[in-house]
């Protein structure tokens, strides 16, 4: 909250009597706002606003003794408004508005070291706002939604997504004619976002898509010997991994027996 214009926060025990945490922007009166909260890995973080600066965030361990994580809009002074904090798949995402080049996202593993993972207002720089004052994002069905302003287009909801890394095929690698086998294709990693589209191709059989989640399964049958090629393909809409299995089908021979080389 900001009071006067200065950035002021207040704490409770009984959510009846306040007091006062700080009132002064944590010694910066450009600080205008306190304008995103969320806990991560022991330590409770604000978001300040600055539009003459740069936003800033700072935490603190105890509720009382705050220490900055960075000031100066992190090195981009258009970034001046941190207006949301929220965690998600261990680590704490930062929306930034920007008026200038659009809504930005960092993220952090650690509280030190940040990396943007979202640009430009999501290739829109009319989605100026991004989770506006910490009420336009959320966690839904393990996949984080953020919600943008955009006066221009009207708003937006955007989802992130986690591309996958690769994709493995188990199955038989020989067998018979007219014997069905069973291959499955497991997706990495465990975060990669869902649904996913697979699509299964084999030697001698049309290309065959479904949606599916980290593993799919899929049987073939061939009636003619020979190496086939199964293919399968999973994306999302972050990207798309492919893989092949080989399998060989051996002639068949009726009536066919073993018989010992040595008899006794």
């Amino acid at each position: 909250m900001g009071i006067n214009g200065v950035a002021t926060l207040l704490r409770t025990d009984d959510l009846i009597a306040w007091t006062p945490v700080f009132t002064d922007g944590l010694g910066n009166s450009n600080n205008t706002n306190v304008s995103s909260m969320a806990e991560f890995n022991g330590y409770f973080y604000i978001g300040l606003r600055n539009v003459t600066e740069g936003g800033e965030v700072w935490r603190t361990s105890n509720g009382v003794d705050f220490s900055p994580v960075f000031t100066g809009g992190n090195g981009n002074i258009d970034d001046q408004r941190p207006y949301g904090l929220i965690v998600y798949q261990n680590y704490l995402y930062l929306t930034f508005s920007n008026l200038v080049t659009g809504a930005e996202v960092w993220r952090t593993s650690n509280g030190s070291t940040w990396e943007q993972v979202g640009f430009n207002g999501f290739g829109d720089a009319l989605n100026i706002h991004a989770d506006y004052f910490d009420k336009a994002a959320t966690i839904y069905n393990n996949s984080l939604y953020i919600g943008t302003l955009n006066n221009v287009e009207g708003g937006q909801i955007w989802q992130l997504l986690f591309s996958p890394d690769t994709v493995t095929i188990s199955g038989p690698t020989s067998g018979i004619p007219n014997q069905e086998y069973a291959f499955t294709g497991s997706t990495s990693p465990l975060t990669t976002t869902l649904p996913l589209t697979n699509t299964w191709q084999a030697t001698n059989y049309p290309p065959i898509t479904f949606t599916a989640g980290i593993t799919s399964t899929i049987g073939y049958i061939w009636e003619i010997p020979g190496a086939k090629v199964i293919t399968a393909t999973v994306e999302n809409g972050a990207g798309a991994v492919t893989n092949t299995h080989l399998i060989t089908i051996l002639p068949f021979i009726e009536n066919s027996i073993f018989l010992p080389t040595v008899m006794r």
